[in-house]
């Protein structure tokens, strides 16, 4: 239906506004850890050239700095693939993306979930995913189909209520029990809307089932991303302290800029690690 094109249209635009952002800012590092390493293969040949660096010590420089070239092609690459995919799901050009100014979500700390939370999404998805209403909207018309054929043969039969919200698993429950008379006399059809009921509910229960498994996936995974954002994240901060500490060291001579370029090429490729975990 139209809102699931809608919601399917939303989670597109969303997905490739993401993936653009974190295309942009991987080119943005990427130039700069070829500066970083530019300037320390630099230092490295000025050292090779006073007999005070080894073959090794150069060739692994230079290894590095094409290491860091060939990182920001591809990264420019997925940049302009990304751009492409955004402008397609947002009905644009690639040239009116790049005119457009794009903030990223401050994802920097992401908060702990608990139980709770994930009860909640449970609730909300019976409510709101469209799939599950469309599925217990099919159970609902052939539950009610077969309502209207028994009241034709037994006026006195009352059918239980035909699904539940169990509170306590978080999910929708049928109602799929058939009083004993319908079992024995039973006309064609009776017998046939209850064949067409319980097909409905187990198309419902396959459709419940997946969306709620997503769920669950889903803060598994995002319980997973927060653990690693939070490892990168101090690991960023102790070598951002550390190239603090060298460039302060060098202002005083008890350091050489060798040491500080590597320590910032090691922040760079945290703060890497670190958005790729955001």
């Amino acid at each position: 239906g139209f809102g699931e094109t809608l919601w399917g249209a939303r989670a597109e635009v969303r997905a490739a506004l993401l993936n653009f952002l974190l295309a942009d800012e991987l080119v943005a590092l990427d130039t700069e850890h070829v500066r970083l390493a530019r300037a320390f293969l630099d230092w490295v040949e000025a050292r090779y050239s006073l007999a005070a660096a080894t073959v090794s010590e150069l060739h692994a420089a230079r290894q590095q700095a094409n290491e860091a070239e060939s990182r920001r092609s591809l990264d420019t690459a997925a940049q302009a693939t990304a751009s492409a995919r955004l402008a397609a799901a947002v009905g644009i050009t690639s040239q009116e993306v790049a005119t457009v100014r794009l903030t990223r979500p401050d994802i920097a700390a992401l908060p702990a979930l608990g139980r709770g939370d994930v009860d909640r999404a449970r609730d909300l998805a019976l409510v709101n995913r469209l799939d599950v209403r469309r599925a217990l909207a099919e159970y609902a018309i052939a539950e009610q189909d077969l309502r209207a054929a028994v009241a034709s043969q037994y006026p006195d039969i009352t059918l239980a209520p035909g699904y539940l919200l169990d509170q306590d698993q978080h999910k929708i429950t049928l109602g799929l029990d058939v009083p004993v008379p319908l079992f024995h006399d039973a006309k064609p059809a009776i017998r046939q809307a209850i064949a067409e009921r319980a097909v409905a509910a187990a198309k419902f229960d396959e459709v419940q089932a997946a969306a709620l498994a997503a769920i669950d996936v889903g803060f598994a995974q995002y319980e997973s991303a927060r653990d690693a954002l939070v490892s990168t994240t101090q690991a960023e901060r102790a070598a951002a302290e550390s190239a603090a500490a060298l460039e302060r060291q060098l202002a005083v001579g008890a350091a050489n800029r060798g040491a500080l370029l590597s320590s910032q090429i090691a922040h760079v490729g945290l703060q890497r690690s670190a958005l790729e975990a955001r």
